[in-house]
């Protein structure tokens, strides 16, 4: 396949055209078989999100199987695909889930050859992939030089847009302006967040709800809200709904 994804201006355009992310996160997760999937699952996952109206995926939080992107390819969807890396437990182990302490973990050296592995496995598996738009080094971590050298790999090979959204998270936000993450990404902001991300001077990349929506359970009621102010302005890429399935058994 053949096509562009960019980002100019400060708008994401896919072919030069801007477009919105009406995504959802989708673990590779099924309700017999837990996280042993079929093909047939998959299917059945791709056609349920045509049917309703979805038209981008994150693989939270790891790469999928390869079927998972040829069937990508052949129906038409844009996938932000994401590294395997996550320190909640390491973190647990380490002292705890505050800010600085997940700072100081993304910086204290312990996992950067396991989480540049990750990145670097991630891009050369799936860099010729028509329906990857997007990189994405991983999920809530916070943000440190653990993940330097996997951003540089891919960003010194592809043009694609890298995304992380563990810079938000940082306790100091030294680096959350860096030039290594290209797309500003949150988690279940306010609204009042949107108007307030305009505003900042310093920031030039578009935005993108990594997740958004918390949709497990009995939830999910405030689509509204959000589309009315991501459709209203173009820096604002759309989001990927918490989450495609719910686990329970």
């Amino acid at each position: 396949g053949f096509r562009t994804s960019e980002i100019a201006g400060g708008i994401y355009k896919i072919n030069g055209e801007k477009i919105k992310l009406k995504g959802v996160n989708r673990h590779e997760f099924s309700p017999t078989g837990g996280v042993t999937i079929t093909l047939e699952e998959t299917v059945k996952d791709l056609e349920l999100m045509k049917a309703a109206n979805v038209n981008a995926i994150r693989t939270c939080h790891y790469p999928d199987c390869p079927e998972f992107y040829d069937l990508c390819d052949a129906m038409g969807f844009y996938v932000m695909d994401e590294a395997d890396v996550e320190a909640h437990g390491m973190c647990a182990r380490y002292g705890g889930y505050g800010r600085e302490e997940w700072q100081a973990f993304a910086e204290s050296g312990i996992a950067d050859k396991g989480v540049t592995d990750r990145e670097i496995t991630l891009y050369e598996r799936d860099k010729n992939r028509t329906c990857v738009v997007i990189w994405s080094l991983g999920n809530e971590s916070s943000y440190g030089k653990m993940f330097h050298n996997g951003a540089n790999h891919i960003k010194a090979r592809d043009v694609r847009p890298v995304h992380y959204e563990g810079t938000w998270e940082m306790a100091d936000k030294t680096d959350y302006y860096t030039k290594r993450i290209d797309i500003a990404s949150r988690m279940y902001p306010p609204l009042e967040f949107f108007d307030s991300f305009l505003h900042d001077e310093k920031e030039t990349r578009p935005l993108v709800l990594c997740e958004y929506s918390h949709a497990m359970g009995n939830s999910n009621g405030d689509l509204n809200d959000y589309w009315k102010i991501i459709d209203g302005n173009d820096r604002f890429m759309g989001g990927f709904v918490w989450e495609w399935r719910d686990h329970a058994i």
